[in-house]
């Protein structure tokens, strides 16, 4: 899959899950003072994160933007995993 395709589904998806995800919290009772204080929290971060992935992806050929991928779900699977125990 191109760099193209990829971004362009997990932009999608991210739009779609984000508002539902939102969504279901408030439903559910979940979405608390505490919670939107800290969502606003890291908000900061969430747009750094954004800006730096938006520069790595204009710097990067296809194939390494695929590892850079690659390697921060790895991550992200070790974190949840390592969060479990």
């Amino acid at each position: 899959m191109a760099k193209q395709q990829r971004r362009g589904v997990v932009q999608f998806f991210n739009i779609e899950i984000l508002p539902l995800a939102l969504l279901s919290h408030a439903a559910s009772g979940l979405l608390t003072r505490q919670v939107a204080l800290d969502a606003m929290i890291a908000l900061p971060a969430t747009i750094g994160g954004a800006r730096s992935g938006a520069y790595i992806y204009r710097r990067l050929a296809d194939r390494g933007y695929q590892r850079v991928v690659m390697v921060l779900l790895l991550i992200a699977g070790f974190g949840l995993i390592w969060a479990t125990w």
